[in-house]
């Protein structure tokens, strides 16, 4: 693996000069309409034309806020999910696994699994989903927001994938989150800004990574490569995810993450007395974000400018609390290892809060960016600090990068606009 100071000496001058040629899909999915043969005039009839589609599963709300621009489109779309763990996201039809989640059930559930190293809650979502399975029929469009997003036993999860794709129309894949091919990737890929990073190199940290080599498991493999076969294909949530999976045969493209955002923009942050930098510490990502780098980093800027800062750790919080705490903050710090943002990295941007996250060069390239509209968090804690520092003595520049992240987010990442990439795409590839 590269010397990451190498790479973040190289990132950082990167930073002055004009990004690469844009090498954007985007274009693709709309523009491959013309390339296709069809008659324009049929297709564009096509477009217009009320779309039922089902989505299955939860990552960071990210279907639930598609659903929304789906329905603003006119079109009818139904969201089953078991809620994305703790997040509990609403959902039309939900599989969570309730009783084993119950006080009374979780007894019983740690009886068995300290037994058996069995953990029922899976079982448990997979019977409600099927128990829900008449409500999922003759939908033109089906789209699943990973490999297994029922999140059941892998065998159940293929069975019950395998009925809902009988009912239905072509089914779409989304990457998000953590998968066989991801966890492929990162265990091979050379590159200081990769998300397994600490688990190459910091021994204490893999306890953290254990999750992830479920999906190397034989079951799941061959839940895995069921869902290649069965799927028309699949589309990328960030360049995180296309950056190694754009040259694979059913990759249909990246479509940015659809964000809800109120019609009225937010005015930019403007510093009035201190600079106000939150870190949230989320304890089951601590090395894979790479929040480490950002604590050591804090305790160099509170050193350095203890007069001029308020430094804000969040850890455990009630979200009344995470959000009182977050409407304060001038800068977020998000995570280091990735080259493009996150859910909770674009809620931030569309509030105008200046976010230390993945910005790298591909990044810019791809969305033709001459300035920038986050900090990209390199894995240099110096560094770091050096960007804080920055910032600090220069608050203008804080205001700059908040207004432009503002309007980033709305020209991106919209949810309405992305809402109309997905009806574009699912209707190219399913006539």
């Amino acid at each position: 693996m590269p010397c990451a100071a190498q790479y973040c000496d190289n990132q950082a001058a990167a930073r002055s000069a004009p990004p690469p040629p844009n090498w954007s899909t985007n274009k693709q999915i709309v523009c491959g309409w013309c390339c296709c043969g069809f008659n324009l005039l049929f297709l564009k009839q096509i477009y217009k034309e009320s779309v039922r589609i089902l989505l299955v599963g939860e990552f960071s709300g990210l279907h639930r806020s598609l659903q929304a621009g789906l329905q603003a489109l006119g079109h009818e779309a139904v969201l089953v999910s078991p809620g994305d763990g703790f997040k509990n996201y609403p959902a039309d039809w939900s599989n969570r696994a309730r009783w084993s989640e119950s006080k009374v059930g979780n007894l019983f559930r740690q009886a068995i699994f300290r037994l058996t190293r069995f953990d029922i809650s899976f079982l448990e979502r997979g019977l409600r989903f099927w128990m829900l399975r008449r409500h999922f029929q003759q939908f033109d469009v089906v789209q699943l927001i990973h490999e297994a997003p029922i999140q059941t036993l892998p065998w159940l999860e293929r069975r019950l994938l395998q009925s809902l794709l009988k009912q239905n129309g072509p089914c779409f894949l989304m990457a998000c989150g953590m998968d066989t091919r991801m966890l492929q990737h990162y265990l091979s890929w050379n590159h200081p800004k990769n998300l397994f990073f600490a688990y190459h190199h910091i021994p204490k940290s893999r306890q953290e990574y254990a999750f992830a080599f479920e999906f190397n498991k034989p079951a799941h493999l061959r839940l895995h490569q069921w869902v290649q076969t069965h799927c028309k294909g699949f589309i990328a949530s960030d360049l995180d995810y296309w950056l190694y999976l754009n040259q694979q045969p059913n990759a249909l493209g990246l479509i940015p993450n659809p964000v809800q955002l109120p019609e009225q923009k937010p005015a930019p942050i403007a510093v009035t007395d201190k600079v106000v930098i939150l870190l949230g510490i989320n304890r089951s990502a601590y090395y894979m974000k790479g929040i480490w780098l950002f604590e050591e980093a804090l305790t160099i800027i509170q050193e350095q400018f203890a007069e001029q800062v308020e430094i804000i750790y969040c850890e455990n919080l009630p979200f009344a609390e995470y959000k009182k705490q977050f409407d304060r903050a001038h800068i977020v710090l998000d995570m280091v290892f990735s080259q493009d943002q996150g859910y909770n990295a674009h809620e931030a941007m569309a509030r105008g809060k200046v976010v230390f996250t993945g910005a790298a060069p591909a990044f810019m390239a791809h969305y033709q960016l001459t300035e920038r509209v986050a900090v990209d968090a390199l894995p240099d804690v110096q560094l770091l600090a050096a960007d804080l520092g920055f910032l600090i003595t220069h608050p203008d520049e804080l205001t700059q990068i908040s207004a432009r992240a503002i309007d980033f987010m709305y020209a991106q990442h919209h949810y309405v606009t992305v809402a109309e990439q997905y009806v574009a795409l699912w209707n190219q590839h399913r006539l």
